[in-house]
């Protein structure tokens, strides 16, 4: 009996359909678009159609991520029929697996053990019961007595040293669960995690490769620098790096990194971006007063609001449309356990400056400046200043406004040292208006023990505050600057081997009951 051809063309296309629809890809997280707020993930794959519709899905997809923000480049011959969006626990891995009959065999083997143990308890406490067997009977000779007591000792010897060694097996495999669970942990965590599922309809004839671009919130990155002074070159050796972090539970495996300033933006945008503020710092020196938004946001773990809203206003790295490319391929953990990626080395013409203020040091401060910074297209963040091998801190870098130069913090310079000396102290009280005068004469001593000349700028603090004179003069050229409420001597040139001197006269007249502390 010959089959109906009809019939057989239609279980040939239902086949077909089924094949392709039980079609289940292998993935793989190729690039990443990493921005200061947010990510972009890029995933290939190849599919191949056959005429029919085939569903091809992607379970490995942060939380957050919207279907509306999905980009997809299909094979030729190929459409995107419809995305489905939904949702699944991630389910226990093949390591937690493994890890789950680990705890298993140690569960069972603590049981036998302890079960052990109890039986040797129980022996013990039958032979510390029977301990006098036999003491008050006539019949037995005392050479059995003697062989009795003398096996009972025995025994409970022996009962107590394999006692000791169960207790110590049982301390041991207990030690080995709780740190058993406790890598567990992170690993349980993860089964439970909600995935985002993406289930692409697709249509048509062909094969090829399929990428997919989905949108996270769950990332961010700074820039971090090494920063190492050359002596005697005029040169700042800088190692620029990418401080990276990402929360969304899906470790990245080496990836392209694109680092990207801002936040990802779909193509479609339905609203108007948020206003944001001047990008440039208005100074040099609000330029080093602390850390910017970026590292803010970076350093809480993704979990600072202010923060982020800040970097979304363009107070982050205060650059825009800023983008780079790792030179090579990284990974980045996905619990939020930042990754420091290099990205290159260069060398910047820097100039000195050494700088002496009030306070209990004896070491000038030292920093260089430099303009190089433009051309590098360089980004505010963080630094870890050496000197050689040696790391002696971490201080903020933040960029000026344009045009002006970057100051590097490189911290105490010994070589430049500092006396300061009291050469006059006097007060005293006026008898009719009750007001006190004092008069103080300093001397500022600055010892240049390097083999070349520096450029030092000093201040000397001198307090103020309501009805209070203030008089004051210096000498070496130095300027009372009333609005700050100190002496300034800028860019004081010392040469090699001399001292730098420069002393000061204050006179204060104080209102009745006024002290002031610390002068």
């Amino acid at each position: 009996m010959n089959p109906n051809p009809l019939f057989c063309m239609f279980a040939s296309v239902m086949l077909a359909a089924t094949s392709a629809l039980a079609q289940s890809p292998r993935w793989i997280l190729e690039e990443v678009f990493c921005h200061e707020v947010g990510a972009q993930l890029q995933y290939v794959t190849r599919v191949q159609g056959h005429g029919g519709l085939t569903k091809v899905v992607l379970d490995n997809l942060p939380d957050d991520v919207d279907v509306s923000d999905v980009q997809v480049d299909l094979p030729t011959g190929m459409k995107l029929v419809a995305i489905d969006q939904s949702e699944g626990v991630a389910g226990p891995s093949s390591d937690l697996l493994s890890m789950i009959d680990e705890e298993k065999a140690l569960e069972l083997s603590m049981a036998l053990e302890a079960a052990l143990l109890q039986s040797l308890e129980q022996e013990q406490r039958f032979l510390e019961a029977n301990r006098g067997i036999a003491g008050s009977n006539d019949v037995l000779l005392v050479d059995d007595l003697d062989e009795m007591r003398h096996y009972v000792a025995q025994r409970h010897r022996i009962l107590a040293m394999e006692a000791v060694e169960l207790r110590e097996s049982l301390k041991s495999m207990e030690d080995q669960l709780a740190s058993l669970r406790e890598a567990m942990a992170p690993w349980r965590r993860e089964a439970r995690r909600v995935r985002r599922l993406l289930t692409l309809v697709l249509s048509g004839t062909g094969q090829g490769e399929l990428t997919l671009r989905a949108s996270t919130q769950q990332a961010g990155w700074v820039s971090s620098y090494d920063l190492s002074w050359e002596e005697g070159t005029g040169k700042l050796q800088v190692e620029r790096y990418a401080k990276v972090i990402q929360s969304t539970g899906i470790d990245w495996d080496d990836v392209i990194l694109n680092l990207r300033t801002g936040q990802p933006l779909g193509e479609m945008v339905g609203r108007q971006p948020v206003a944001r503020r001047p990008l440039l710092q208005s100074s040099e020196a609000e330029g080093g007063m602390g850390y910017c938004a970026s590292y803010e946001w970076v350093s809480s773990g993704l979990r600072d609001d202010r923060a982020r809203a800040e970097v979304l206003q363009g107070q982050g790295a205060f650059a825009s449309n800023w983008q780079m490319t790792g030179s090579k391929p990284v990974s980045v953990n996905g619990n939020a356990n930042p990754s420091r990626v290099w990205l290159d080395r260069v060398v910047l013409d820097a100039s000195p400056r050494w700088e002496v203020r009030s306070g209990p040091s004896d070491a000038a401060a030292k920093s260089c400046h430099t303009t190089g910074w433009m051309e590098l297209a360089m980004l505010s963040g963080e630094g870890r200043v050496f000197r050689g091998n040696t790391m002696v801190g971490g201080v903020p870098v933040n960029m000026p406004a344009w045009g002006d130069s970057l100051v590097v913090e490189l911290g105490r310079d010994q070589e430049v040292r500092v006396k300061r000396s009291m050469l006059q102290d006097e007060s005293g009280t006026r008898r009719w208006s009750g007001k006190t005068v004092v008069t103080q004469m300093r001397r500022i001593e600055i010892f240049n023990d390097k083999s070349y000349g520096v450029l030092v700028d000093v201040s000397e603090a001198i307090p103020e505050g309501p009805a209070m004179q203030v008089e004051v003069d210096a000498t070496a050229g130095g300027a009372w600057n009333r609005e700050v409420g100190q002496v300034e001597w800028l860019k004081q040139a010392i040469a090699a081997g001399e001292t730098w001197t420069a002393d000061v006269r204050i006179r204060l007249v104080l209102p009745p009951g006024v002290r002031v502390s610390n002068f």
